[in-house]
């Protein structure tokens, strides 16, 4: 009898590449509705590669198990005989993907490396590399990805369909979200399949989490203003309930609330996420970690979205934001894996961006004590940008990107807002700081320009906090230049001259400041977006 082989143990990794460039190459009419069936997916045709690949798998009587999936990349392990084989099967697989993707606007690669028995974090990183060099030469081995070709009847996108009354010349994208909405399933054609998603798939996580009308308090004083001004939007002035909010009603809303008609973009991205996985020391806590950052971007972020109100800035007793739910203010475009996009109206997106890392925080000291080493930090870092509702999808992702991009090359753990670089404690002083400034300043009818002063006053902190030394009978001047011993204006002297008094103290006594004292300016800048006439629905 003959002797059974012993198979090799490997990780394969598959990335859906282009999803960003993809999923905002929409136009602004309609774009909530765009990139809502992009966002589905991309997520869903993850899932689909994983079970293609499964089962090209068990036809070459190999067994493979899904080690992680989410975020636009998915891990798989699987045996085989040795390197050649798996090389063949692998290819085998590509090609698939390749012909089944050649007409869409992104693509898959797979990577795989030999497993570390000993090492999870071994194989992590040597995969890692794996993929850095795969997605450098993605089609070598498929040589027909260089040959001219049209398009046909019978090579249509595998996305369109005609049960969703779907043609060439049609947006496939809005009728995709038309048919979610309308019939709460959608379905994809991929591998010659079809596979059909319904939303009950997707209970309690937010990616099917969508603002519609009906969760939006002032709906009904909204739809008449709307209907009034009805030549000003791009979009269907009627409002029914199971439509989508678009991204001009977001910042109508804002304006409501605030006076301010913007809307705030936001990206965000776990920190260090290659080297935290390297320096796990078995498959068990990878996992561990691997469902628990996509538990926390897919059923923590809807906890927050579908259950709290805004009220970050409550100015009386009526104020409306009391009232205001995030998931009629804010758009997860997508949320997975390791990083979010968020859309909303922008005093919306602020203190949902600030929940979410508080949340994050909590989840991260019982991360420490479950499944990796204290001495190890997992962090988050965003980027946020403010923008009007018609700035062009594509520019405001690009800004958002930046953003993130910047607060991740100064050190990560930050949030860049305003293009300024803070601390998630600076950034909490910020929004806490601008709510109480601007409301005293509506309460006692203290006249915007007074903005000038704060932000004046600030480059006379930046600039004594560059000096060597501290000369605290300057700081004492600002602190009188900002209240002329008006006792009007006291209360803001010492709302924003205790912190940085504090902050130069700790300086002085070369201790690690609490505070960056460059967020005077931005709290100015909330607080002038706060306190501008609202913009009125009757």
């Amino acid at each position: 009898m003959e002797k059974e082989k012993i198979k090799q143990k490997y990780l394969l990794k598959g990335d859906i590449n282009g999803i960003q460039k993809y999923i905002f190459d929409v136009q602004n009419n309609g774009a909530a509705k765009s990139l809502k069936a992009k966002s589905f997916l991309i997520e869903e045709i993850g899932s689909v590669a994983c079970e293609k690949i499964l089962t090209e798998l068990k036809s070459f009587d190999v067994n493979g198990t899904i080690f992680y999936e989410g975020g636009g990349s998915f891990y798989i392990w699987f045996d085989a005989e040795d390197d050649f084989v798996a090389n063949n099967i692998m290819n085998k697989i590509r090609d698939d993907f390749h012909k089944a993707l050649k007409y869409e606007k992104f693509y898959i690669t797979l990577s795989f490396v030999k497993a570390d028995k000993q090492d999870f974090g071994a194989t992590w990183i040597n995969l890692r590399e794996q993929s850095i060099k795969d997605q450098l030469q993605i089609f070598i081995s498929y040589s027909s990805a260089f040959t001219p070709y049209s398009l046909d009847d019978e090579t249509i996108s595998n996305l369109q369909s005609k049960e969703i009354g779907v043609n060439t010349n049609s947006d496939i994208y809005k009728a995709i979200t038309n048919e979610m909405v309308k019939h709460n399933y959608f379905f994809i054609s991929l591998f010659g399949e079809k596979e059909v998603f319904y939303v009950t798939n997707f209970e309690n996580i937010i990616t099917n989490k969508l603002p519609f009308w009906e969760d939006y308090k002032e709906k009904e004083s909204y739809k008449k203003y709307r209907l009034n001004h009805q030549y000003d939007y791009p979009d269907n002035f009627i409002l029914e309930d199971n439509n989508l909010i678009d991204f001009d009603a977001f910042g109508d809303f804002a304006a409501h609330r605030t006076g301010t008609n913007k809307i705030g973009v936001a990206k965000l991205d776990v920190d260090n996420l290659g080297q935290l996985f390297g320096n796990i020391g078995n498959e068990t806590e990878g996992e561990k970690l691997s469902e628990a950052l996509n538990n926390f971007f897919k059923e923590s972020l809807y906890t927050i979205f579908s259950k709290e109100t805004l009220k970050w800035r409550k100015l009386d007793e009526d104020d409306k934001e009391d009232k205001e739910v995030f998931k009629a203010n804010i758009y997860p475009v997508f949320a997975g894996g390791d990083d979010c996009f968020i859309i909303g109206a922008w005093d919306a997106v602020l203190p949902f961006i600030k929940r979410l890392q508080e949340k994050f925080h909590d989840e991260q000291n019982r991360w420490r004590n479950e499944f990796i080493k204290k001495e190890e930090d997992v962090t988050l870092s965003a980027g946020i940008v403010i923008v009007d509702p018609t700035c062009p999808v594509k520019l405001f992702a690009e800004m958002a990107e930046n953003a993130l991009s910047k607060a991740k090359k100064s050190g990560k753990n930050k949030i860049v807002l305003f293009d300024q670089v803070f601390s998630w404690k600076d950034y909490e002083v910020l929004l806490d700081t601008s709510a109480k400034l601007a409301s005293y300043m509506q309460q006692n009818n203290i006249d915007r320009a007074y903005l000038n002063k704060i932000t004046k006053s600030a480059k006379g902190f930046n600039a004594l906090n560059n000096n060597n030394g501290v000369n605290f009978d300057n700081i004492y001047k600002l602190k009188y230049y900002i209240s002329k011993n008006d006792e009007t204006l006291n209360y803001i002297a010492e709302l924003l001259f205790d912190p940085y008094y504090e902050a130069m103290k700790n300086r002085l006594l070369n201790h690690e400041a609490d505070l960056n004292i460059a967020i005077y300016p931005t709290i100015a800048r909330i607080t002038e977006l706060l306190t501008k006439s609202k913009l009125a629905y009757e």
